[in-house]
């Protein structure tokens, strides 16, 4: 017959069943019901039970004692709970095979005027797509119209700031802040705000190029740069970085 792929074991009621059972025994039994679920069934026969088991001469010994799972009936060995799991697990099985053979069945077996339309919707999609692309796809620009395009169009003044700003990373997020920035005011201002803006001159305490423009921190009031004031500013920002160390 042929063998189902799996085979349930009810810990459970194992264990309740076969709590009398030495090592040998269990391992006789096991060995039996496993070659019981695979065949269909198990000799009457010691020799042949010997060797299943791989036990030998000491099936003799425990034979008895597992012979009382099964019933002997025309030179066979049968097991009533193993029967009602094969059963259940073949009618699973057949179950699953026919629906799969059903679906199969009605996925081939489609009129062949679907299959004509299915086939002429995907050409015809295929076909609009391609046009698609075809028209989005710019032409490579050559050296002389990058020169003409150059001279044409006006730069934003993103270069302009980057160049005076004093801390150059993130020069992506600075660009978006950047396209975000010059709604809100004129290329000129900020860039004029970023050169006369009074820097720390440490990076540190220098906020990111994107941080800066998000924060419109170009309609920041303007320090006062004399002398006096630039020391006050490096005297305390020294005493803070000591009151840091120190807490």
């Amino acid at each position: 017959m042929s063998a189902t792929p799996w085979m349930p074991l009810y810990v459970a009621d194992y264990l309740a069943d076969t709590g009398h059972l030495s090592t040998d025994e269990h391992g006789a039994y096991l060995l039996l019901i496993m070659h019981y679920w695979r065949t269909g069934g198990l000799p009457d026969d010691d020799t042949r039970l010997a060797s299943i088991t791989r036990l030998g001469k000491r099936w003799l010994k425990v034979s008895k004692t597992v012979r009382d799972f099964f019933h002997a009936e025309n030179g066979t060995l049968t097991h009533k709970r193993i029967d009602l799991e094969l059963a259940k697990a073949l009618k699973i099985r057949d179950i699953r095979v026919a629906g799969g053979i059903a679906r199969a069945q009605q996925r081939y077996s489609k009129p062949l005027a679907d299959c004509q339309q299915e086939a002429s919707q995907s050409q015809s999609q295929s076909q609009l797509q391609s046009q698609l692309e075809r028209s989005i796809r710019k032409p490579p620009i050559s050296p002389t119209r990058s020169r003409s395009l150059s001279v044409i169009v006006e730069p934003d003044g993103f270069e302009d700031f980057w160049a005076a700003y004093p801390r150059k990373i993130g020069k992506g997020q600075a660009r978006k802040a950047w396209n975000v920035a010059v709604t809100k005011t004129s290329a000129s201002t900020i860039v004029k705000a970023c050169e006369g803006y009074a820097w720390t001159g440490s990076e540190k305490y220098t906020p990111y190029p994107a941080t800066w423009l998000n924060g419109e921190r170009w309609a920041d009031e303007p320090l006062d740069n004399s002398l006096e004031a630039r020391m006050a500013r490096v005297i305390q920002k020294s005493e803070d970085e000591f009151e840091g160390w120190t807490a």
